[in-house]
């Protein structure tokens, strides 16, 4: 979290640069514009740093809430499992896998593919009917998260 405050603290800095040395070339300083060219590439490698900063904290939330401790009061976390616990999110993924499962038990067609397959149909045409469950599963408008786990000075008798 750190990490990703101070590259964007660094981004709103170098672009303060950037615009001061346009602005100093614009006025006819001979080194604004060397300087406006430096910024600019500096600016693109921060924005690529903090892509990835973004990417590796979102990763890790993921794997928070995979582990089960989605329950935390961290707002990210919250906000991460709502947008996955969402309709619009189940409704896409149960249409994927609805055509995963059409794909893989329709007829091989014989074309040029520019990517590789996603999947191997052999082995997902006999889960076919187990993927169409999963597709109700994430139809249901009851999509209720698990209750948060007991605290270690919880007692089922108190």
């Amino acid at each position: 979290m750190q990490a990703v405050r101070s590259t964007r603290r660094q981004c709103t800095h170098v672009a303060a640069v950037l615009v001061g040395s346009a602005l100093a070339r614009a006025q006819g300083v001979h080194w604004g514009g060397l300087l406006a060219e430096s910024a600019a590439a500096v600016l693109s490698i921060l924005g690529i740093l903090l892509f990835f900063r973004l990417q590796d904290r979102r990763d890790a939330v993921i794997n928070l809430i995979l582990a089960g401790d989605d329950h935390t009061e961290i707002p990210i976390v919250r906000r991460e499992r709502d947008q996955l616990l969402s309709a619009r999110n189940r409704s896409q993924l149960a249409r994927s896998i609805v055509q995963v499962a059409e794909e893989a038990t329709a007829l091989p067609c014989r074309r040029v593919r520019l990517t590789p397959p996603l999947f191997t149909r052999r082995i997902v045409a006999p889960v076919a009917s187990e993927l169409s469950s999963v597709r109700d599963l994430l139809a249901e408008r009851t999509c209720r998260p698990a209750a948060p786990p007991a605290q270690s000075g919880d007692s089922a008798f108190s």
